[in-house]
Order: structure tokens, then sequence, then C-alpha cells
């Protein structure tokens, strides 16, 4: 997922409001010599520094809306190219992995090439009052990376990965897949998610679950550096004995790192072949399945990992599980599982892959088409079987629609990890819901997400940032770490 802007932080944890609106749009698209451009973008191989003017210095309020020879003017002074309403380029680039936010109207969209492009854009939205928000993946579940009237910073020309020995520095618009398959290459990787597309950026940002969490951690406890452009558009490097607030905030804190990510550094570990296995179970065993697969994960591998899938279709519950061994003991994780939960799967399947094709596998492939979907999130502490029961409850009450509950576990290394270490507070839990819902009836969705939430209130804690949702306070993404992080973000955001 992407960030969210600084204000809708800001916002979010003092009055519960998790995005902002945006109003204000321009129209047209001019090339740098004031030329109607047929591509829809300006453009020019000139760079200039930024302006030194910062934030603190300019007063928002009377700053001036940008005209066209504005956004001329701008363009000649990147490597990038400005795209603006009106034009097919912009059309096309504005669109997020989500279609509900097709409609969304931003400003304009600038995609740099470097980073003192960034810094020219972050100074050009403080001389002219604009709202910045950054797109990587554009995969933000609230579609934060094309809010209207702001001006979009897409990354994905920005998208270079270097390994060195042990460590890899991913450039920011750089999406889950480069990463890997680059990786692939030396024989090491990095923890992260499944979807191919998902930037890494932002997963990292927010934390960063996936099916190597168990053995190696979050994505972003991997993290060895961050450089951004903060608000006043300096450029900076951030870790941990180095504007080590900031590379505080950056391990999860999402939404409230103040500034834009253009660069991340990681230190990354040896890859190995996987077994993979599934089973699928009764119809009415979901309850009994996830205690007994929280009951198997208690004593399991760190190596191995499964999360549970809860598929509702026709007022049926069908729950399975997915996951991944050591190569070679997937017989022996299956035969282990179905001992803890009680019940006799009714198929099951397993096989051993190579690390990439593992990836490749629970990644659907190597890129991810756009889709329509809905989703939202909680968090449980202990797997107990009032939580098991909610849960189940929860996904229910979507009746006849067809929607899923996927719960991943959130134990093993990522509890080897302080929650006061850095942003990201779930340390000491035992699994994450996400309730998701395909298909573009997103208000029907989002009133089965509702009542989901009211089913698994007692036992819920919070929910993961990377699951975001409109209209709820940021204390429930950030817990125990939100006032640091307003602290952080005021420290370094001083426009607001």
């Amino acid at each position: 997922m992407d960030h969210l802007d600084r204000r809708a932080f800001l916002a979010a944890t003092a009055t519960g409001a998790a995005a902002a609106a945006l109003a204000g749009c321009s129209s047209g698209s001019l090339s740098a010599s004031g030329r109607t451009a047929a591509a829809g973008s300006v453009s020019s191989a000139g760079a200039s520094s930024p302006s030194t003017q910062t934030a603190v210095e300019r007063t928002v309020g009377t700053a001036a809306a940008p005209t066209l020879d504005d956004w001329k003017q701008l363009a000649s002074q990147i490597q990038g190219v400005v795209l603006l309403p009106g034009s097919t380029p912009y059309a096309q680039d504005k669109l997020l992995f989500n279609p509900e936010f097709d409609g969304a109207r931003p400003q304009a969209v600038v995609r740099p090439k470097i980073a003192s492009d960034v810094q020219r854009c972050v100074a050009f939205a403080n001389e002219h009052g604009l709202q910045v928000t950054p797109r990587s993946g554009g995969h933000s579940y609230i579609g934060a990376s094309a809010a209207d009237g702001a001006m979009v910073i897409d990354l994905r020309d920005m998208a270079g990965v270097q390994a060195s020995g042990s460590t890899v520095a991913v450039q920011a618009g750089a999406n889950l897949y480069a990463v890997h398959a680059l990786l692939a290459g030396r024989n090491r990787t990095i923890p992260t998610g499944t979807c191919p597309t998902v930037g890494a950026s932002g997963l990292t940002l927010g934390g960063g679950l996936g099916t190597e969490s168990r053995a190696h951690g979050l994505t972003c406890d991997r993290l060895q550096s961050v450089q951004l452009v903060l608000p006043d558009s300096r450029l900076v490097t951030a870790t941990a004995s180095s504007n080590s607030d900031l590379f505080w905030a950056a391990r999860g804190g999402s939404s409230a790192i103040p500034g834009v990510v253009t660069s991340l550094g990681y230190g990354t570990y040896p890859t190995s072949n996987r077994g993979v296995f599934r089973a699928s179970f009764p119809v009415g065993s979901a309850t009994q399945v996830l205690e007994g697969w929280a009951s198997w994960l208690a004593g399991a591998s760190r190596d191995w990992w499964a999360n549970v899938h809860l598929d509702l279709s026709a007022g049926s519950l069908r729950p399975s599980i997915l996951g991944v061994c050591t190569a070679g003991h997937e017989l022996v994780a299956l035969s282990s599982l179905q001992r803890h939960i009680g019940a006799r799967a009714t198929s099951t399947s397993h096989f051993e892959l190579g690390y990439l094709a593992t990836v490749r596998y629970f990644g659907g492939g190597t890129t991810s088409a756009r889709a329509p979907f809905t989703a939202g999130t909680d968090l449980v502490t202990t797997m107990s079987s009032a939580a098991a029961a909610a849960i189940v409850r929860g996904t229910l009450a979507a009746g006849h629609r067809s929607v899923s509950a996927l719960v991943d576990p959130l134990d093993g290394a990522v509890h080897d990890v302080s929650a006061r270490s850095g942003a990201f507070p779930w340390r000491s839990h035992q699994a994450s819901i996400q309730w998701y819902a395909g298909g573009n009836d997103y208000a029907g969705a989002r009133s089965w997400i509702a009542a989901a939430h009211a089913a698994t209130r007692a036992v819920s804690a919070g929910g993961y940032v990377n699951y975001l949702e409109s209209g709820v306070a940021g204390s429930r993404y950030f817990a125990g770490n939100t006032a640091t992080l307003k602290s952080v973000h005021q420290k370094y955001d001083r426009t607001v």
C-alpha cells in the first residue's frame, strides 16, 4: 500500500478521520515550449536544485494555486514528466489497482526520474499549497495515492534494484516481483507479501506480512536504511544511528512517516527450495480449523507457515489452509496440522518448488491484473475459542454474499522484535484477519465488513495498516506507538 497524505495521519490521530478530502484541479497539458503535448506530458531533460524555502517559511493559506505556466516551469526543472488532466497519459497513469478509484482526479501526476526531481516536486507543492501523495504500487485500499486535487508523485520510473553482498538497495517505485527476481539470481531474498505488483516501499512502511514472516520477520525488520525527501524538500537518509527517529517511524509507520521515500536498503538472507501444502476441510468445521491451526503454530518450526482461508459462497463456509515449509517436509506438516485440528481434510495436495517459483505460486504469477475489491482488518491477540467463533460469525454475517476471511499468523520471528523498537505495534499478537470481498458492490461489501467488525469487537486488538480502511482512527493501527509517531511527524513536517 502507499502512503496516506501527511495531514490525514494527524487528522486520524486526533479525530478518527483516516483520509482528508482534497479539492481543486487544473486542466490541459502543455509541453515545455508551451505547445499542447501530444503525449499528454510536460517534460525536460534539465533539472535544477530544489527550492531552499522551507515549509515553515510559507503561509499555506496564501499560497497561489499553480497555473499552467507554473506546471510548465516545473516540467522544465526535472528529468521526469508532468501529466495533467485532459490527456490520455494522465487518465491512464492515475489509475490504481482497484477500479473503484478510477474517478479520482488528482491535480497532476508527476513521474520523477531521480531523487532531486522529488525534491523539486515537494518544493513546488510547498510554494503552491498543494497536497502531495506518493504512489509506488498503487494498491492503497482507500485509494490514497490518487487523491482528488493532490499532486501525485508517481515513483514507478524510479524502480531500480541493486544487490551487493548481503544487502539490496531498492528504489521506491520497484514492485515485489522485481525485488525477488533480481535477488533470486544471487540466491538471496527478503521477506515480503505475495502480490507481485505491490510496491516494496509501501509494503515496508506498513510492516510487511508474508509467508516468510514466521522465519525471518516482517519486511520492515530487514530494513537497514531509508532515503526520503522531507516536507521542506531536504533529502535525508535515516538509519538506526542517523535520523533514528525517522528510521523508527519507517518500520511500520506507514502514513505517519513525514515525506516521500525515494529508496530503501535491506539486509537479505539465503533462499532455499520450499515445500507447499494445501488442505480443505468440511463445511461446519471453521471454528475447529482456526483453533487447531493456532495450536499447530505454537509447536511448528518457524520455517513453516500457513494461513487459514474462510471462503463463504451461497451461505456455505468452507475452511482451507495454505502453507509452506522446509522442502521435503510437506507430508509431515500436513499430518501434524490435521492432528491438531482433529478433523480429516476433504482434500490435500503438496509439492516442492524452487524459491522463485514459490514466490510466483503465491503471487499468482509475475504480475496481477487490476481488480475491484473491498477489504478490512482486525487483529487478535490469542486465537481462543471465543476469537475463533467471532471470526466465523463475522464471516457468516455476509449472508449469501461471496466473501473471504484470510487469517495470517503473526508469531514466530515477528515476536522477537519489541513493539517499541519500531512503529509496527503488533509484536505479541497471534493473527491478522483480512476481510475481503471481490467485485464492485462496494457499499454492500462495506456493510458486511462493518458487521464483521461488530462480531469481532470483543476480541479485536486493532488493525493492520496495510489493510487500511477509511474513517478509522490512526490509533487503531498504531496502538501504543501512536503518540510517538505523531511527535516524529510534527517534528519534521512543520506545514501542519
